[in-house]
């Protein structure tokens, strides 16, 4: 039997029609959230990263293949069926999905002889094949999204003489794939974060918004008359998140020069011009070294394997400090950048990250914005977002800086706004890359197990829904539905309307 009288048999076209009902009840019982699918005696469940199981006879080796999401069954007389479910960027039409399926049945069948793809719905193209006495059928469905495509291959083969005899088992397997998915789930809502406000309990020198139940050291440290430095560290419950805004243990730093090294004095070594002040000589560190320094030798310290993960030279954030330095005549230069790392604490991953704004005068220079995060790796974005919070927050008192600050008040207050403005920076460009990789995720996510969120217009609240519909509507008891066009489902229900994400 060749492969054109085979193409012309019933069998084929019941087992493609069997298919694609098998795939629409699938949607619907997805949509509905229907987990009692009936197993019939003499058949087993395997579970499968799609929904709570997937069903076929006892005796039939299942096989998951973690990497590309595909499961492989095989029965007892040489039977096999394949369900394979995929996502592609772009959009695709009947063509592109003939040409795909005549590249995957190679993949899953090699060998075999197949007709030429034809397209049987607005949504699916078949094939049949042969290899010897085996005969096959291979099904490709796609629906197209504003992201981009889902597809899944369905593909039965079967001894030739048995395939008539297997087409109600392969239809069995078909409709129980994702009809067992789970039900609409509500996106949990992220609890929040109560803050409140912290006052330096030293000096009064500034306050800060922190966590309500996190513990909280600092203040203004004064080591001589014109020597006060600000440091704050807020650390959580249970010692796990650190974020921290300057460090009172950083001195003034004098730069080497001949009279220094004339007098005794080598890089490292304390030196006093006077009124108790104490400078330690060292060479001038632009931003982003003393960001690495820092973070590679303070911030990491008690973990292990110490690792920079990625470092930026912020010189947008310098460029905009010092045309508000230049405003108010200030001899100051900026140099800002940070760096991300990761290390090991308690066997556990932890994830850092290391802000530092150094500024360079004739004879000095110094660390003037330090601004600090470590956490364990899944709550690295937790950390991230509190230390922006207490960046924004963090506020001098102008009475104190009036009475201790040498410089003139006009020049401590742009000082301030401008640290305003880089946190406003930090947090920006951090939360655009957060919401980029956050986006990735979640479409990374919602492509393997076919899932979509949408969105309620007239509640806001989030939910994932089965990826098989181009419209999505809600019923008053919650029931969601998907259509192919934007028609409500059923006139005589008030469903309204869910919007989709992109």
């Amino acid at each position: 039997m060749d492969i054109k009288s085979f193409k012309t048999k019933p069998v084929y076209r019941v087992l493609a029609a069997l298919l694609v009902i098998a795939i629409g009840a699938v949607v619907y019982a997805a949509i509905r959230g229907n987990n009692n699918i009936y197993v019939p005696k003499g058949w087993v469940k395997h579970s499968v990263k799609y929904g709570p199981f997937l069903i076929a006879p006892k005796g039939w080796a299942f096989k998951f293949d973690k990497n590309n999401g595909s499961v492989f069954l095989k029965g007892i007389n040489g039977e096999t069926a394949v369900i394979w479910p995929f996502f592609s960027n772009k959009p695709i039409n009947a063509g592109a999905a003939g040409f795909a399926l005549t590249r995957l049945e190679r993949r899953i069948w090699p060998g075999a002889r197949w007709n030429r793809p034809e397209q049987t719905l607005a949504n699916a193209v078949r094939s049949g094949g042969r290899n010897g006495n085996k005969s096959g059928i291979a099904l490709l469905t796609w629906v197209n999204t504003a992201k981009g495509t889902s597809l899944c291959l369905f593909a039965a083969s079967a001894p030739t003489k048995e395939f008539n005899s297997s087409i109600k088992t392969f239809s069995r397997i078909f409709e129980s794939f994702k009809a067992s998915g789970p039900a609409l789930q509500k996106r949990p809502a992220r609890p929040q974060i109560g803050y409140v406000t912290w006052q330096d309990p030293r000096e009064r020198a500034f306050t800060v918004r922190v966590p309500s139940s996190w513990n909280v050291s600092g203040g203004a440290f004064r080591y001589a008359p014109l020597d006060v430095r600000l440091e704050m560290r807020s650390i959580s419950p249970g010692g796990k998140i650190l974020a921290q805004i300057g460090d009172a243990s950083i001195p003034v730093y004098a730069i080497p020069n001949r009279l220094l090294s004339m007098g005794g004095y080598r890089p490292g070594m304390y030196y006093s011009p006077g009124y108790g002040i104490r400078e330690m000589v060292w060479p001038y560190m632009y931003g982003l070294q003393y960001a690495r320094y820092y973070a590679s030798d303070v911030a990491s310290k008690g973990c292990s394997g110490f690792r920079l993960t990625g470092s930026k030279d912020r010189s947008d954030i310098s460029s905009a400090a010092d045309r508000s330095y230049e405003e108010y005549g200030l001899p100051i230069r900026l140099s800002a950048g940070e760096v991300k790392f990761s290390c090991v604490r308690n066997g556990k991953e932890y994830s850092g990250y290391a802000f530092a704004g150094t500024y360079e005068t004739q004879d000095l220079w110094g660390v003037m914005y330090l601004f600090v995060a470590l956490a364990p790796r899944p709550e690295f974005s937790e950390a991230m977002s509190i230390l922006s919070h207490e960046i924004k927050t963090f506020k001098r008192n102008p009475r104190w800086v009036e009475m201790n600050e040498h410089i003139s008040m006009n020049a401590s207050r742009i000082i301030s706004e401008t640290g305003n403005k880089i946190a406003n920076m930090i947090s920006s460009s951090y939360n655009y890359r957060q919401k980029v990789m956050n986006e990735i995720s979640r479409r990374r996510e919602n492509a393997i197990i076919g899932e979509v969120d949408v969105v309620d217009p007239d509640t806001g609240e989030d939910y994932k829904v089965d990826d098989g519909s181009n419209y999505y509507w809600m019923s008053p008891d919650g029931t969601v539905v998907g259509t192919n066009t934007d028609s409500i489902p059923n006139h005589d229900i008030n469903f309204r309307k869910l919007m989709l994400r992109p």
